[in-house]
């Protein structure tokens, strides 16, 4: 659901979203609403290069629900037709949010800490 609402004479959207139950990541933890917002919460970091920050930055707020963690609700800074296809790619935040909270000083380069992490290893080799 998703709804207008009016800021300071400026329109946004608010929008309520619910993952499925069964998106899992590679080793079987489920993708939660964790793994969204890390992923916002790093590609809005000025240190950090993705490749379209536009797309993060249009959200201003990225609320979890407390009881239900596939639950979440984002207030878009504008308000836009396209809102729906705000399209952000999620980091397992079981294993990156650890890492991302160690680094005092990101490096600058698309999600450099990611290789380093066992999951990431796993899916190269699996790949490679």
């Amino acid at each position: 659901k998703a709804k207008l609402i009016e800021e300071d004479g400026v329109k946004k959207v608010v929008a309520n979203w619910e993952l499925k139950p069964n998106l899992k990541w590679g080793d079987g933890t489920q993708l939660t609403a964790k793994d969204l917002k890390l992923s916002w919460e790093i590609a809005l970091s000025n240190t950090v290069s993705v490749p379209s920050k536009e797309t993060y930055s249009r959200v201003e707020e990225f609320t979890i629900d407390p009881r239900n963690p596939l639950k979440f609700t984002t207030k878009f800074k504008e308000a836009r037709y396209d809102f729906y296809q705000w399209i952000v790619r999620p980091i397992p935040a079981h294993i990156e949010a650890k890492v991302w909270a160690m680094l005092t000083r990101p490096r600058c380069c698309r999600f450099t800490f990611a290789p380093k992490s066992q999951w990431y290893r796993r899916i190269w080799k699996a790949s490679a």
